[in-house]
């Protein structure tokens, strides 16, 4: 399973400065009929695929505005952007 982390363009509670970037975990697997399942952990139900990784990043990325979209709607928060560290640890 790879992660990344998409940088979406445009804020929704920042028209007035359309260059903030926000940036949201998206987890892909491959399911056992060969396609890619993106899923984005802190936008619950927000889930995509396709028949290649790079056709379920975009597809996630689509479901991710139209998330943000949606909450701006209905007068939702927008979820804070994440902040990720790596850690390395050796194995003995």
């Amino acid at each position: 399973m790879r992660q990344h982390a998409l940088r979406i363009d445009t804020h929704p509670e920042r028209r007035d400065n359309p260059n903030v970037t926000i940036r949201f975990r998206v987890l892909v697997s491959q399911d056992e009929d060969g396609m890619f399942v993106a899923e984005c952990s802190n936008l619950p139900g927000c889930v995509s695929q396709g028949k290649t990784h790079d056709e379920a990043i975009t597809n996630i990325r689509d479901a991710i505005q139209g998330y943000l979209a949606s909450l701006q709607k209905h007068g939702e928060p927008i979820p804070p952007s994440i902040h990720e560290e790596i850690v390395e640890v050796n194995l003995s």
